[in-house]
């Protein structure tokens, strides 16, 4: 009699990497081939890769295949990569001071986050003398400067706004960063 081994059952495991903040492309995919017959061939939703490190994803549902030398397949079907935590500054509430130079005006920050707002860390600084002024969502008292505004989430997604108070009763605001970035 003669005895044909089978060849090992293949199976498909992986490891990855999320996404940190809304935007980012820092999440992977590692492929691994179990048993088998080698070479393998990897695939990343029905394209052949040319390694099984799959890299620079976007926040979707993936599925990932293997292909053994003998022709036989493993497959894990929708393998989830998120987003990234999204940050964003989204309203502004202003009050002007009384009068032309006096320092009694208000902003309000109001923040989206898809994270826990406990989570947040606020700062606010005086960009034209470097003074760091207070880490809440509002600034109070304050005359004429540069201000900038910051939040940052727990994993180190950001997002800023500057803000130009010349002395007379308006506010110029503009975005200083691209929303939802790392440093």
């Amino acid at each position: 009699s003669i005895f044909i081994p089978a060849p090992d059952f293949l199976s498909l495991s992986f490891t990855q990497g999320q996404n940190r903040c809304l935007g980012d492309t820092t999440a992977f995919i590692l492929a691994n081939a179990d048993s088998g017959l080698a070479p393998y061939q990897f695939y990343l939703n029905e394209i052949l890769q040319p390694d099984p490190m799959f890299e620079k994803l976007t926040g979707w549902d993936y599925d990932i295949s293997v292909i053994d030398s003998l022709g036989c397949s493993a497959e894990v079907k929708n393998v989830y990569i998120k987003s990234g935590d999204s940050l964003s500054i989204n309203k502004m509430e202003e009050i002007p001071p009384a009068c032309f130079n006096s320092i009694d005006g208000k902003i309000i920050i109001s923040v989206y986050s898809n994270v826990s707002s406990d989570s947040l860390t606020y700062s606010w600084t005086d960009l034209q003398s470097g003074t760091a002024l207070g880490s809440s969502d509002s600034l109070t008292n304050f005359g004429p400067s540069v201000y900038q505004f910051m939040v940052i989430n727990k994993n180190g997604c950001e997002d800023s706004m500057v803000f130009t108070y010349t002395g007379s009763q308006s506010f110029n605001a503009e975005i200083l960063a691209v929303p939802d970035t790392v440093y």
